[in-house]
């Protein structure tokens, strides 16, 4: 399969992670995936400079993913980070932190897509 582009998928929900996988290589994306705030920062460190996007969860396990978001923009990263959770504080926060767009984490495959689309043009 050839790959359009590359996005990190930081969500420690495994369901959630698979089906996110599935919807993005559907469309062509090369997907990294992070269950956890240290696995985001390494697949970051590794693949950051070929990213064209981050979804990002608000809350992994019993961590907030704020701290993250600050520092991956405090480098330079200046491509879409996505909030994406069915939270709306935490949504909320992800944006006040470096979050560039949201993606409300309870819609269909459909709108899931069609939101990326716009965000990341593919």
């Amino acid at each position: 399969m050839s790959y359009q582009k590359v996005i990190l998928v930081v969500e420690d929900q495994e369901s959630l992670q698979r089906i996110l996988k599935i919807y993005l290589e559907d469309v062509r994306f090369e997907v990294f995936q992070a269950r956890t705030l240290e696995e985001a920062r390494d697949a970051f460190d590794q693949h950051g400079i070929m990213l064209s996007g981050i979804i990002m969860d608000h809350k992994l396990g019993e961590e907030y993913s704020v701290d993250l978001v600050k520092k991956i923009r405090e480098v330079g990263f200046n491509n879409p980070i996505i909030a994406f959770s069915g939270d709306e504080d935490g949504q909320q926060k992800l944006l006040a932190a470096g979050c560039s767009h949201r993606i409300d984490g309870k819609g269909a495959k459909s709108d899931f897509l069609d939101s990326l689309r716009q965000i990341i043009k593919f």
